[in-house]
């Protein structure tokens, strides 16, 4: 038994010893060469390339946008409104009107313009924050750290609501449909409605103020050319009053009618006076009366001489008196009528700011949304996957060759 044992055990060693030697035999054969080796090594390093690259520019971005636009970034609603600026009841210009709209110059436009600036100015984010709590609506718990007010790059004092504001809120306006379309974000659909209704009400306030400015200015013009036309009557009034009390009398005119009046009985009556002269003269030439007619009839010329002097002469005369009064009573009566066409102006102008009047009409009035709106979780996470991929394609071909040329 021990020698069978022996002896294959001895056998048992031969065989390996065979099998190892078979076994260098074949490491020999099948050992590559020194080429074969190095391009092995070159390509294990270029894979190991490969692969830094695709994890730092594929896997590691397409995490982190994974990260942030599917966990970190919180729902966001939005709420929409479409709003029209309207004037009145067209007016005689709409010709002119039509045709400067034509041309792109229209006021409608400028006053969609004004409505816009406003509704993203300071002055409407102090309204929404006096009445709606816009920091409150801003700052809910379950907002993101990025958009959430305040935050580690925007100040809680006012500059930061207003970038906050800006931000969260956009106006535009199409001026070939002529809609003002407002758009406001939040992080609660409730939010969102009511800011947006908020800031509409703001607007149509801002619309009523321009609306009574445009309305009190053009009427306060008017009045004030009645106001200058009312001054104008009482100083010609006054003027006339005066002129009356200095010369002591009336009317000029209705004086110099009686003047007139008297000097043609006076002529008349010089006529008979003379003409009864001359019956005398040749029925009694000898008569003691002709020289009391004579000095009635010199009497009387006397009298129409000094008549008419009054009339017609110095600057004393009734003639340049009567210019005068013509000229205040003249006075008087253009400012009486230009006192009127001055009150018939006020009542233009009221209709005309009437008819110039602006309205903001809803065109879509804003809802509560069902559903958030941003962020565009799927879209965004694919769009950085795809960029990253371009990048790590690109950067990889850029890597073999300056590889390549390197080993050349």
């Amino acid at each position: 038994m021990r020698a069978s044992a022996i002896l294959s055990i001895m056998a048992s060693q031969r065989e390996l010893q065979k099998y190892s030697e078979l076994l260098e035999l074949r490491t020999l054969i099948e050992a590559p060469s020194p080429q074969e080796a190095v391009l092995d090594l070159h390509h294990q390093r270029e894979g190991r390339t490969y692969l830094v690259l695709f994890v730092f520019l594929f896997v590691l971005p397409t995490l982190a946008a994974l990260a942030i636009f599917g966990f970190i970034l919180a729902d966001r609603f939005e709420a929409e409104a479409r709003l029209v600026i309207r004037g009145s009841s067209p007016s005689i210009g709409n010709a002119i009107t039509s045709v400067l709209q034509s041309a792109g110059v229209s006021g409608a436009t400028n006053d969609a313009y004004a409505v816009r600036e406003f509704m993203l100015s300071r002055d409407a984010m102090r309204e929404l924050q006096e009445k709606y709590e816009l920091r409150e609506a801003y700052g809910r718990p379950q907002a993101d750290f990025i958009w959430r007010f305040p935050n580690f790059y925007m100040p809680r004092g006012e500059e930061g609501l207003y970038r906050e504001y800006r931000r969260m809120i956009s106006v535009n306006y199409d001026s070939t449909s002529g809609v003002i379309i407002l758009r406001v974000q939040g992080f609660e659909a409730a939010d969102v409605n009511r800011l947006a209704e908020g800031l509409i009400r703001s607007a149509e306030q801002f619309v009523n103020r321009l609306n009574e400015r445009s309305q009190r200015d053009a009427v306060n013009s008017a009045l004030n050319e009645v106001d200058e036309m009312e001054h104008r009557v009482i100083a010609a009034q006054a003027q006339l009053t005066a002129y009356r009390n200095r010369e002591r009398m009336v009317d000029p005119g209705q004086d110099s009618f009686v003047i007139i009046e008297g000097v043609a009985k006076l002529s008349l009556e010089a006529a008979e006076t003379s003409m009864q002269l001359r019956q005398i003269e040749r029925a009694s030439p000898d008569s003691p009366q002709i020289a009391t007619i004579r000095r009635r009839l010199a009497a009387i010329e006397a009298q129409i001489v000094r008549e008419r002097g009054r009339l017609a002469g110095d600057s004393n005369s009734l003639s340049s008196k009567i210019a005068e009064y013509e000229r205040l009573v003249l006075e008087r009566e253009f400012s009486e009528r230009a006192l009127m066409a001055a009150r018939s102006a006020v009542e233009v102008a009221r209709a005309e700011a009437l008819r110039q009047q602006i309205y903001l009409e809803r065109v879509a009035a804003p809802s509560t949304p069902d559903y958030p709106t941003y962020p565009y979780r799927t879209l965004l996470i694919l769009l950085v996957a795809a960029l990253s991929y371009c990048l790590y394609k690109v950067v990889a071909a850029f890597a073999l060759d300056a590889r390549r040329h390197g080993q050349t």
